[in-house]
């Protein structure tokens, strides 16, 4: 008796839909994000410095690689991790993996030429007689200003990857009146 009623409460527990426009219910979602997030890992070590993008991705990824390899019920993942259903998890970090090559591309040319402008600034600040320590006051300045630079572009990117896939789920959606 006891066998039946588990079974048929297994049956009832698996998801048929995900309550969104264009997103699928993917039955192998823990597979997924498991070799996803660790993508995401081995990506940011192999293409980006040591930044605050970098560390916020590993920091993320980590917890949330942390989480589904715990936990195998898809309700508690989802309530650990509160970034909605396991298929925008999924969404989520094949977008990380598409932006992380981009980004590493990217973020050089700005960076380099702020460095340059805060090095030339804290040569003449040197040259007109400051202490060591306002020196290194202006280095942690100018590092700020870059991984604050770094973190802006990072969200600006997300933003508009999110808004661009949103508009191709529209776009492929067909309005029934």
């Amino acid at each position: 008796m006891f066998r039946a009623t588990r079974v048929l409460s297994m049956a009832v527990a698996q998801k048929t839909s995900t309550g969104l426009v264009g997103l699928a219910v993917n039955p192998n979602w823990r597979v997924d994000l498991i070799k996803l997030y660790g993508e995401t890992l081995k990506a940011t070590q192999t293409h980006l410095p040591d930044c605050f993008y970098r560390t916020s991705v590993e920091q993320i990824t980590n917890f949330r690689l942390k989480v589904v390899t715990e936990h195998e019920e898809e309700d508690t993942v989802e309530k650990l991790i509160n970034c909605g259903q396991v298929e925008e998890l999924i969404e989520q970090a094949e977008d990380e993996l598409f932006l992380i090559p981009k980004y590493a591309g990217n973020v050089t040319t700005p960076t380099t030429s702020l460095q340059s402008r805060f090095s030339s600034c804290a040569l003449r600040m040197a040259t007109v007689g400051t202490p060591g320590h306002a020196q290194g006051r202006i280095m942690r300045q100018k590092r700020h200003v870059v991984d604050r630079l770094a973190s802006w572009t990072y969200q600006l990117l997300v933003r508009l990857l999110s808004t661009a896939r949103f508009l191709k789920r529209i776009n492929t959606t067909t309005f029934r009146y």
